[in-house]
């Protein structure tokens, strides 16, 4: 019980501290795995040409390939939070190694 205490905490503190100093960019699900608690769906994104992932657990809906924008810390994108309900629109899936202060749309200028 503890553990899921802590794991809510963290999360959700990481949430609140990317939301305040992230930037994003698009990431793709590159891999799923059955696992006892859900999906694992791990993703993939470019931050100055590097690439960086994360995982996160869901229980479907999402499946690879599928682009989702991601926060990450702009002095650590190891740091990196899916925000898989914020799917990529058409225009942006092309974005990749394009980062932004906050989410885009389709108007915004890529950095």
């Amino acid at each position: 019980m503890c553990f899921i205490i802590a794991l809510v905490t963290y999360t959700v503190g990481l949430s609140i501290y990317l939301k305040i100093t992230g930037i994003y960019a698009v990431a793709t699900i590159t891999e799923s795995t059955a696992t006892f608690d859900g999906i694992d769906f791990k993703y993939t994104f470019l931050y100055e040409s590097k690439e960086y992932f994360g995982v996160f657990t869901g229980l479907s809906g999402h499946k690879i390939g599928d682009k989702y924008f991601v926060s990450f810390a702009e002095n650590n994108p190891n740091y990196n939070l899916l925000l898989y309900d914020e799917a990529v629109p058409d225009c942006l899936k092309d974005s990749f190694n394009s980062y932004w202060p906050k989410i885009p749309n389709c108007t915004n200028d890529k950095r």
